[in-house]
């Protein structure tokens, strides 16, 4: 005749509750330290583990007053095994959620000596620039008389459009000659500037006047950053070998801390101008900026992206991006899945479904209280996993 015995979860939730709560001391000792942050969500979870499943032993272990041989090999199984599977889920789920990607910038240098080169120079030519624009003209034709033929030479002027528009020349000296006149006819009187127009005709040009080995230039010159520019534009030029150098007019020589949304965040490089008491700037400081622009060797600032590791704890960390409530809510699932075995074995499949199904509510409260939410992942897949119903058969197996 079969005979059940129905057991509660006080212990195994007391025990696991009385090491999460003892664990917290380590807190205190971690400072910051990434191999021992590692090391304490390893024990934390091996801890938690084991000592629930102890707990329900020595529950069976009182209700039945003995231990039999089978008993006692099945309780130094299932601690061994609840050791185990803690560990290594808290180790590798540790491990993987304190990685993290940061962003940080190394010095580039581009050898503009190295290539033939297509250069578009774009002159703003609203109102505000009347004080430097005839440096400008001048600082530009003396560049294009230390030009060889190797370069193709384009000048522009906007301001809400493009105002005037040279073309794309090869620098011999017919066409040094017509490209000089035509740059010191170009005036600036118009009102208002955006970066639309101009530096869409700019990619139009380099791109249909591309060459195999030729570097493909651009010189944008203005006293403002703030224009409107089609953020389509900010694909292209990311995505091509356009240099873009930026000659910016400044009162007082200052960059705005956020280059987001501005043409800033195009720029190969941004050479930043500061003009006299008189609003004047010399053609030598403009001529310097444009040979290393054209001619020079050319550092700039390149972004890349490194993996880093950090100390922020799988249980309690509020800094949660998308892969780290990816990784908590998969380990969350593994704790409640391996504590279904430790307990069941392989049958019955209905225990794996409840424990990994409550370990998914305890994700989600992670989300807003990191420390209630791994509370939860005890309460509701302990208390899951140790609720038994042990059959007894046999005359032997009598309590």
């Amino acid at each position: 005749m079969n005979k059940g015995l129905k057991g509660n979860t006080g212990l195994s939730l007391i025990f696991a509750f009385a090491t999460f709560l003892f664990s917290l001391i380590g807190l205190f000792f971690l400072k910051g330290s990434v191999l021992l942050s590692i090391i304490w969500v390893a024990l934390l979870f091996a801890g938690i583990m084991t000592m629930g499943i102890a707990g329900l032993e020595l529950e069976i272990f009182i209700k039945r007053k003995h231990f039999r041989p089978v008993g006692r090999r099945h309780a130094a199984l299932s601690l061994v095994l609840a050791l185990v599977f803690g560990m290594f889920i808290g180790l590798f789920g540790q491990v993987l959620f304190c990685l993290d990607t940061e962003k940080y910038y190394v010095d580039d240098e581009i050898d503009t000596n190295l290539k033939e080169a297509n250069v578009v120079f774009l002159m703003d030519c609203s109102a505000s620039m009347d004080g430097v624009y005839g440096a400008c003209q001048q600082a530009t034709c003396q560049l294009l008389d230390s030009l060889d033929e190797e370069y193709s030479f384009q000048f522009m002027t906007f301001s809400v459009m493009v105002v005037d528009d040279s073309g794309m020349y090869p620098v011999n000296d017919a066409n040094r000659k017509q490209l000089k006149d035509f740059i010191n006819q170009t005036s600036c009187a118009m009102a208002n500037t955006s970066f639309d127009h101009c530096l869409e005709s700019a990619y139009q040009s380099l791109k249909a006047n591309e060459k195999k080995n030729s570097r493909n230039v651009v010189i944008l010159f203005s006293d403002i950053i703030g224009g409107s520019y089609n953020s389509d534009l900010k694909d292209k030029y990311k995505n091509s070998d356009i240099e873009l150098y930026i000659m910016r007019v400044s009162q007082d020589g200052s960059t705005p801390i956020d280059i987001n949304n501005t043409i800033l965040e195009l720029a190969t490089k941004e050479f930043v101008m500061v003009p006299d008491a008189n609003g004047q700037i010399t053609t030598q400081e403009l001529m310097d900026v444009l040979n290393e622009s054209v001619k020079g060797i050319t550092t700039i600032q390149k972004e890349k992206t490194r993996l880093i590791v950090t100390d922020e704890l799988l249980p309690f960390s509020r800094d949660i991006t998308i892969s780290r409530v990816l990784i908590r809510t998969v380990f969350y699932i593994l704790f409640a899945a391996a504590a279904a075995f430790v307990y069941y074995g392989f049958k019955p499949v209905g225990a794996y479904i409840g424990s990994v199904a409550l370990a998914i509510p305890a994700a989600i409260v992670s989300l807003l209280l990191p420390i209630s939410g791994f509370i939860l992942l005890l309460i509701l897949c302990l208390g899951s996993v140790t609720k038994y119903d042990v059959k007894q058969q046999g005359e032997n197996d009598d309590v």
